[in-house]
């Protein structure tokens, strides 16, 4: 199981870099992760929106072009990221 102490991810009480195993754009901006661990969380992207640097993504086909670059959700075409742990602590 994942837990964070002082904003680092562990697992079995050892620091870990964070990854996604699986990542799938949904409708209203949502973002469904799995991690290798097998935990899903449904992330709310919209709130992100706002921001500068996420505002191409106000387009959901450019939305909708998410990979994973080394287990980061990425957007390859406006070059920005959001980090797992984002992901993990704030999805549901």
């Amino acid at each position: 199981m994942i837990k964070f102490n002082n904003g680092i991810a562990t697992e079995n009480g050892k620091p870990i870099i964070l990854k996604i195993a699986n990542i799938k754009p949904l409708a209203n901006y949502i973002l469904r992760a799995e991690f290798p661990d097998g935990t899903v969380k449904m992330y709310d992207f919209s709130k992100l929106l706002e921001y500068e640097v996420f505002k191409p993504l106000r387009d959901e086909k450019k939305f909708k072009k998410v990979i994973l670059d080394h287990g980061i959700p990425t957007w390859k075409e406006i070059d920005a990221d959001i980090s797992p742990e984002t992901i993990y602590l704030n999805g549901v």
